[in-house]
Formats: C-alpha cells, structure tokens, sequence
C-alpha cells in the first residue's frame, strides 16, 4: 500500500504504523472517489481544464464544499491542480464513463448506500451472527428497486465484472456443449454472460430472468453481441419461477444467500430442468489461507450485507446435490480473478 496518502499516517512512521494508518484512511478515499465519479467531474474535465467555479456550475453543485473535495481529490492524485485549474490524471480518467477499463460503474453501483452502510455495522454483524438488513427476501434488492439509477450502475458494475470473466473464458475455449439449445440465465442482469456463451453456439436461443430494472439495459448488450433475436427477457423473481432449459446459469447468484434461501433457486432450476439438464454455477471458491485474496473480502461482503457467503468446492457440492443434481467437474478460469466454473446435471 506504499504511497497511498492518508489522515492516518505520515511519512515519518515505521512501515507497520503507516500501512495500519493507510488502511484506516481507506474509507475517506472510497467516498472522494464515489462522489467525484457521481458528479461526472472525470468527464467534465476530460473536455478541459476547468475551474471549480466552472465545475460547479456545470455539476449544480455547491462551490465552496466541491473546492474542498477537489482539493482532497489532488491528494488521492485524481486530479491535478494547476494555479485556479484542474486537470484529470490518468488515475482520475479510469472513472470517466464510456472509456475501456472505466471504474465509474463499480464506484457508483458497488459503493451503493446498502453496502456501504451495512459495512459500516461489521462489528454488529460478527457479534451477533445477522446480517445488517435481510429484507423481504434480501438486502439491497428493495434499495435497487426503489433507486433504479443506481441499480442501473450496479448492474453495468457486474457486468463489468463479467465481462472480465469472460475474457477468462474465452481464453480457456470454455463454452456451451454442441447439444445445448435452450439457455436460462437466471439472475443474468444485463445479458452478458449468456451473450458470449450464444455467440459460440448459433444453434441455441436464451432467456434472461431478473428483476425489471436489473433487465434495463439488457436489450442493448444483447444486441451489440448479435444475439438479441435469440433471447427473451424475463421479468421476475427467481424464487417465483424460473423459465425453462436444458442449461441454467447461475453466475455470482448462490453467494449472495445463505444455504436454505439457496436452496430454494436451485430447486427452481431443478423444477425447470429435465433429465440430463445442466447447471452451470460460476463462482469463486474459498481455498484456505493460502488462497487468492478475493474470495474472503468478497465473503465478508456478502455475510455483512445480505447474510451469504462464499463456499469451498465441497460446500458448494453438497449445496448444489442436496436438491437432486450430480456433479461433473470444476474448471478453474486462468486469469487475474480466481473464477471457477462448477458443472451439474440432473440425473
């Protein structure tokens, strides 16, 4: 974490008292960056230069506190101030909008109030064994539903997330087996996954199911990749109904819930399947001390937020067979996330 500023330290500490001081610091980065990314600066600076007086007329924001949080973003090294002017960094232009690699979407929608929130009550949530808001059935969705701008950035923010996975997959020649001709993405969101996978198979058609503002956007990822024609969208709930197939997806889904709730999709998928049907669940695994680090961060997310968790392969297996399927086979995804790819069938 060497050279991130900080409240909490200075350059004078010992090493130990300085990375404790950044990480202590982390929350104050996380909301400079949320608020810069909300405002649009990156974009606005992107075009020019510009004051904080012309900023703020540009955002409707008010002056005096947006000079401030500029200043604390030339400190983070987001931009850059020249005389009364800012200029947007190379760091700072990963959160404009619509540039390869943006980061706006995970800031925005990742960094949305129900995480942030629910993070903040961590200590309540290791006393106690509850997360901090279950809902009726879960977490965020209502918050989402309510606030459909900011759901629209958290689906592009998982879809981004995707996409990378994707990226794995291709490179592994990972793909749909010759017979599949019905596909289910269930809790697909904005399509992506099940794009790439209909891409490679020209004889198939698919579905997408999620709730309605999670789905916004899916008609023009699916017709960017060409599919569109060979899609439905679904609106609903996958604890209702699930459409059906002879492949269903589930990717990032199970972690979101504990065991029952899990239980109670993967007996939709079961319902919607047929014998030899498959399910397909992408997912990280927990591996121990010595794994990769983003499984455990991701599992204390998702423990704090909405009372789900990451598994080990054998979790994950018992989970999945508890309800009547078979496993095949793992594949591990190369590549800088550690993604997996668990196969079932039924029987």
């Amino acid at each position: 974490m060497a050279g991130i500023p900080s409240l909490f330290s200075t350059e004078g500490d010992d090493p130990a008292t300085r990375e404790v001081g950044q990480l202590l610091g982390g929350w104050m980065a996380t909301q400079v960056v949320r608020v810069i990314a909300e405002l649009a600066l990156p974009d606005h600076l992107a075009e020019a230069p510009r004051t904080a007086a012309e900023l703020a007329d540009l955002t409707g924001a008010a002056l005096d506190p947006l000079t401030r949080l500029l200043s604390a973003a030339a400190v983070y090294r987001i931009v850059r101030r020249d005389g009364d002017r800012y200029t947007l960094t190379e760091t700072g232009d990963r959160l404009r909008a619509d540039v390869p690699g943006s980061l706006r979407a995970l800031a925005l929608g990742f960094v949305a109030p129900p995480m942030w929130d629910a993070l903040g009550r961590l200590g309540d949530v290791v006393r106690s064994g509850r997360p901090v808001d279950r809902g009726a059935p879960g977490g965020p969705w209502e918050y989402f539903e309510r606030n459909p701008e900011v759901a629209g950035w958290f689906a592009r923010a998982m879809s981004d997330g995707t996409a990378g996975m994707v990226q794995q997959m291709r490179a592994a020649g990972y793909g749909l087996p010759d017979w599949a001709r019905r596909v289910v993405d269930v809790g697909g969101s904005r399509g992506t996954l099940l794009s790439y996978l209909l891409q490679a198979a020209p004889g198939a058609t698919g579905a997408v199911l999620d709730r309605a503002e999670a789905l916004a956007e899916a008609p023009k990822v699916l017709d960017d990749a060409g599919v569109a024609d060979r899609v439905e969208l679904v609106p609903g709930n996958f604890f209702a109904a699930v459409p059906p197939g002879d492949v269903h997806l589930l990717s990032n889904i199970l972690h979101d819930w504990d065991d029952a709730t899990s239980r109670a999709i993967l007996r939709g998928c079961h319902r919607a399947g047929r014998p030899g049907s498959l399910l397909l669940v992408f997912t990280f695994l927990l591996t121990g001390s010595a794994g990769p680090p983003h499984p455990p961060l991701m599992d204390l997310l998702m423990m704090t937020v909405e009372g789900g968790r990451e598994r080990t392969l054998p979790e994950l297996r018992g989970l999945v067979e508890s309800v009547g399927y078979e496993f095949l086979r793992t594949v591990p995804l190369d590549g800088p996330m550690p993604w997996h790819v668990l196969e079932f069938r039924i029987p």
